[in-house]
């Protein structure tokens, strides 16, 4: 009877690995951790765009939409600072737009959803990652 779990356990294993290869993706790493198991995943369907390019055009032709000026500029400052708030944008931006802090919230949301932006940790203490991601229409 132990056989059979052992067997299961091991499929598995190999389900998982035949996942991902299915999906291209890197197969996750397993390793032993402290009498337990761990899988460590790479994000490979995002990738974090490198500080000083310009990122907000690049953004919009990789996912194939276009940002306004306003969301180019949010990412610009996103890549120098990622753990700018939504009200120090505003106050930046506030000399060359008149962007108050609930549209840059707006537009945060829109940048969400469209899956270019995401929010790692929590309000205070976390950061924002540009990403780009490649299920986009």
């Amino acid at each position: 009877m132990t056989a059979g779990f052992i067997e299961a356990w091991g499929r598995g294993y190999e389900k998982i690995c035949d996942a991902f290869k299915a999906e291209n993706l890197e197969t996750p790493v397993f390793e032993e951790v402290r009498g337990g198991f761990m899988a460590t995943i790479k994000r490979e369907r995002f990738a974090v765009i490198q500080k000083g390019a310009d990122v907000g055009k690049d953004v919009g032709k990789d996912v194939g939409k276009e940002l306004s000026e306003r969301q180019q500029i949010m990412l610009k400052m996103i890549s120098d600072n990622p753990f700018v708030s939504a009200k120090e944008m505003s106050e930046k931006m506030s000399e060359k737009t008149t962007a108050n802090e609930r549209t840059i919230e707006r537009d945060i949301a829109k940048l969400k959803k469209m899956g270019i932006l995401i929010r790692e940790g929590g309000r205070k203490e976390g950061h924002w990652v540009i990403t780009l991601n490649s299920d986009l229409d």
